[in-house]
Formats: structure tokens, sequence, C-alpha cells
């Protein structure tokens, strides 16, 4: 049989394969199978392969192109596996066996979690996870960078995921509407407001220099205690790549008006030189973790604030005693009057920040309380989240948000 006819063999059975399997066909895939037969000073392929031999390796080849195409991606895990186990359980965190089933939903679609990380570390120990964490870090492998980096789109849809799984009651990063300034048309104006206002020169897009952060949300109105949809506001940072130094931001609101620009002027030091060169905030970040661990809640007050800067603050003892009053009693009014009780000689970590706003004459308190027995994996205990406005003339303390959960694992 001459070459020609052998061809003519092989490519319609390949078109006949793909047209049973539903993969399109590959023109080029019999004549790499017929080349690769002919390699080595081979005249024809008959001397070395049989018609039946070929059409085996180009079944074989297109069967695995087609488990390729039908691979799921980040996203379609979260959709179709992590999302529907959530719903089916009653918690806010994955079991162990829980998070096998997601791994190896995972591992099936080419998809690896770092070995290292927490997650992976908690999952050896035989431990659960959080299951906001873990929608998280498939999403970090999926978009890459940290939640803060994502684009408008993906914050949007990352906010369905845990409206989805009851982790937000609202999802409060926005994609804008028809008839409504793009992304990008909300750049171009903001940037344009940070050039007249401090005459730079910013780029449009995140470069080696600059990296670009972005999104649009709703903002808490104090007056309503709600998320007014009116009141959303597009907001950019600008960070430089080389010292990881945030040095200006832009508030938008949602129709295009400029609420604030802002600019990182940093005070020099009392000999009026300029101040020293700030280590980059990871690499404050991970010696912090490689001295405290990973869950920052436990990490000493002045190193928290040593590496992230305000508005991280440490409360006066009054308004901690008074803010874990709080924390207890919710965990109390949520999980049984018996339940730090029952869970023994426990550990108290806290996040706190405060932020002060002169001109309205308020300090907003944040706490974020962690209580475990475990301050490494969590896999016991509670946390208690809430806000608290305190009006700056008469004292009053007005609480909101309250938060409780399991601590379980992950640290927010």
């Amino acid at each position: 049989m001459d070459d020609r006819r052998i061809r003519e063999k092989v490519h319609t059975a390949v078109e006949r394969h793909c047209a049973a399997s539903g993969v399109q066909p590959n023109p080029f895939l019999a004549r790499r199978v017929l080349a690769a037969a002919q390699a080595k000073g081979e005249k024809t392929v008959t001397k070395k392969f049989s018609i039946g031999i070929i059409l085996v390796i180009i079944l074989l080849l297109t069967t695995l192109t087609a488990v390729a195409v039908e691979w799921l991606s980040g996203r379609q895990v979260v959709e179709q596996v992590a999302v529907p186990i959530a719903r089916e359980n009653d918690q806010k965190n994955y079991s162990h066996e829980e998070l096998a089933q997601l791994i190896a939903a995972l591992n099936e679609n080419g998809i690896t979690l770092d070995e290292g990380s927490a997650l992976m570390q908690a999952f050896q120990a035989g431990k659960g996870y959080w299951e906001r964490d873990v929608i998280q870090v498939i999403c970090t492998a999926a978009f890459g960078g940290t939640e803060d980096t994502w684009n408008i789109e993906q914050k949007h849809w990352y906010g369905e995921m845990l409206l989805a799984i009851g982790a937000w009651e609202q999802n409060l990063w926005l994609l804008p509407g028809e008839g409504e300034m793009t992304p990008e048309e909300a750049r171009v104006h903001g940037i344009k407001a940070l050039n007249d206002a401090f005459q730079t020169d910013l780029p449009l897009e995140s470069n080696e220099n600059w990296l670009i952060r972005e999104v649009f949300e709703l903002v808490w109105d104090e007056e309503t205690h709600a998320f007014p949809p009116e009141k959303a506001q597009w907001c950019f940072w600008y960070t430089d790549r080389s010292t990881d130094r945030l040095e200006y931001s832009v508030t938008l609101s949602r129709d295009g008006r400029i609420i604030d620009t802002w600019q990182n002027t940093p005070a020099p030091q009392a000999d009026g030189l300029p101040s020293p060169t700030v280590p980059p905030l990871y690499e404050k970040e991970a010696v912090a973790i490689e001295m405290y661990d990973s869950v920052m809640h436990y990490w000493p007050d002045e190193v928290k604030i040593e590496v992230y800067g305000a508005p991280y603050a440490i409360p006066s003892k009054t308004a901690y005693d008074q803010a874990l009053t709080i924390a207890e009693k919710a965990i109390s009014d949520s999980f049984g009057p018996e339940a730090l009780a029952r869970l023994g000689e426990y550990q108290t970590g806290l996040m706190h920040q405060s932020i002060k706003d002169a001109e309205n004459g308020i300090t907003q308190w944040i706490w974020d309380f962690m209580i475990s027995t475990d301050p490494e994996f969590l896999s016991d205990g509670y946390r208690v989240q809430f806000y608290q406005t305190v009006n700056d003339h008469t004292g009053e303390i007005f609480t909101m948000d309250l938060w409780v959960e399991t601590a379980n694992i992950g640290n927010g």
C-alpha cells in the first residue's frame, strides 16, 4: 500500500473517531504520527507500523485531548464541588472528610495546592478548614495574586460564592450596571485626579513599577446602618513595587464624583534626614510568621503594628475588657451558655483596628477575637467580629455587625 492510500485511511479514521466522540479533529495529528513512524530513514510506514497500530495511537491521543478539554477550571470546581458541599452541611467549615473530597476533585482537574500552605498542613494533620478560606485558596490558584489584587469582575464572582455558602449576607463587591462607568473609565478619571493633585504620572495599568488594585463596592452608611446602593464607591490604590509601599489612592462616587485623593508623605526623622527604607511588607510578615506562627490574632500587639502599621492599634484595657465581654456573650448566645466552659483553658487572640474620623467626630473600632485552645490550627473554639462606633464628644459607643462562628481553621 503506498503512502497516499495510507494517509487517506489514517485521515478518514481520525475524522470518524472525532465525529463520534465530539472532539474537534486535529488536521496535524495524522501527519505527526506518520512522520514519527518514518523517522530514522524508514521509507514507508508499513515497514514499522501497521494501520491498526497507528489508529490505536491516534485514538489514544485524541482521547487524552478529550479528557484535557473536559477538565474543570478553578471557578468550576468552586461552583460545582466546593459550594454544593458547603451548602449541604450546617457549619462554616469543611470537615476533614469533606476537605479530602474537595482536594481530590482539585487534583483530578489538574489543580494542585501548595503543600506548605496552612490549608494543606491542617489537612495532613487530619483537621478541617474554613469554607471561606478554602474557596479563597482555590480562587488564588485560579486568579493568581491575592484577594486584593483581583480585578472587579473576579471580586464580584468571589462575593457571589461567599453569598452562596452563607459566609456573606450581602455581596459588597459590585459590577457596574448599564450606563455606568466601566472600570477602565473610572480608572482614567481617578488617575487624572491624582495627576492633577500631585503632579505625578501614574500608568493606566499595573506594570513593573506600579501595582494597581481596584474595587467597586458598597459602603456602610452610619445613619441608616445599611449599605445603600447609591453610596457605592470606586477605589483605586497605587503601590510602588520597589518599596511595597502604598503611595497614592483615589475614591470616586458611583457617578464619577471625586471623593478623595491621597498621597503617602512619610514624616522626616528627628534629625531631618529621610526616613530609612522600610522592608517590603511580605518580608516582615514572613519573619513574623516564622517566629509566631500563621494565626496573626496571637501575635504580640507590637508585632502586628510593626508589620502592618496603622490602623492596627493596641486598645486600652477598659475598651478591651468591655469588647471581650461582648464577644463572650455572643458565643454564649450562639452556642449555648456552657460553650466556653466546655472549651476549657482557652487562649484569646485579637486583631484590633482604630480608625479616627475627625471630620465627623467619631472613632471606629474593629474587633476580631479568636478564642481557642489550639492557636496553631484553631481546631476548636470560636471567632467573634464586630464594629464599634465611638462618639468622640460624648463617649457613647454603638456596637454593630456582630458576627460569631466556630474558629476551626485559618485566620480569615
